[in-house]
């Protein structure tokens, strides 16, 4: 089977705290560059003119906004890119604190993945229900099971990132169940990796039978009854992992991907969450801006550095 072409995107977030205090976006945001545009870094209709680098909109979370691509590793490349930038542009960012994850200092943040996908078998909305719900039986529980547990349930207690949550864009859609998984580059590498292999399952039609493992019901019974991730029921889950990954080892992108998509597994059969012992800066390697930074980093320079550490802490 071919591959399927589609780009991905994300809006990631996360947050700034010093002493376990929280601080604004909205107070932080300069002007970045898209497209040869100098934008406010606030959300705005138009997603060709928002910033990469802005807030949500309750105006607290950092939110990333990289430009999209086929390659998720070239996708995490340009978030590395927006965060250094970010941090040279705003060097005051840099004294405090990043935190991603999915509920920190009392504020939920989300790892929100965009598929460019405009047109699905008439590109109709129970098209990105089905696609939804096949995404929360393999991404939505790889991310619950790595995440932070008591984080996950709390995120998930104030409604925000239940399964089958998604919401329509001109582009596609974003699938809005997965916290944010800013923590690390090879946990943002592995998750959109694992992101884009299922998605290309479902569009390349290759017969692969898709198994209901967090779902309650068959296809087309309604959203919002994945019990299991919803309430983080953690040994059901963890039970249906070896099925679910047995599905992954046989999907056409898994050979592609193997050595970003391991990183997850590895985590989830150890029972480690997606912390590296690093703060999330180091992990992205962003240096304070005292501190010469080089031009511009690859993924591969960076999962270098602290594969060992996401293998071995």
């Amino acid at each position: 089977m071919p591959k399927v072409e589609f780009k991905l995107g994300a809006d990631p977030e996360f947050l700034c705290a010093s002493r376990n205090i929280t601080v604004y976006a909205s107070d932080h945001i300069h002007k970045f560059t898209r497209e040869n545009q100098s934008v406010d870094g606030i959300d705005s209709q138009d997603p060709i003119s928002r910033s990469e680098f802005g807030r949500d909109g309750a105006g607290t979370p950092f939110e990333i906004r990289p430009k999209p691509e086929t390659d998720p590793v070239k996708l995490v490349m340009n978030i590395r890119e927006i965060l250094s930038t970010a941090s040279r542009l705003t060097p005051t960012l840099y004294q405090y604190d990043w935190l991603a994850g999915s509920y920190r200092n009392g504020c939920s943040i989300g790892g929100h993945i965009h598929f460019g996908i405009r047109s699905v078998t008439g590109g109709n909305t129970s098209t990105y229900e089905v696609l939804t719900r096949i995404l929360d039986d393999y991404l939505g529980i790889v991310t619950t099971l790595v995440e932070s547990h008591e984080e996950g349930k709390l995120r998930r207690a104030t409604g925000y990132g239940c399964p089958g949550q998604w919401r329509e864009q001109p582009h596609g859609f974003e699938y809005r169940t997965p916290g944010s998984w800013l923590t690390s580059p090879y946990i943002a590498t592995g998750i959109l990796c694992l992101g884009k292999t299922v998605v290309n399952e479902v569009l390349g039609k290759t017969g692969f039978k898709f198994r209901h493992h967090a779902t309650t019901g068959e296809l087309p019974s309604p959203l919002g009854v994945s019990d299991k991730i919803r309430l983080s029921k953690m040994p059901d889950l963890i039970a249906v992992f070896d099925s679910v990954w047995e599905d992954i080892t046989k999907m056409e992108l898994y050979k592609e991907y193997k050595q970003y998509l391991e990183v997850l597994r590895f985590l989830i059969v150890n029972k480690r969450t997606w912390y590296p012992s690093v703060s999330m800066k180091e992990a992205w390697g962003i240096s304070e801006i005292s501190i010469p930074m080089p031009k511009s980093v690859s993924i591969n320079d960076v999962w270098s550095k602290y594969k060992l550490e996401a293998i071995h802490t």
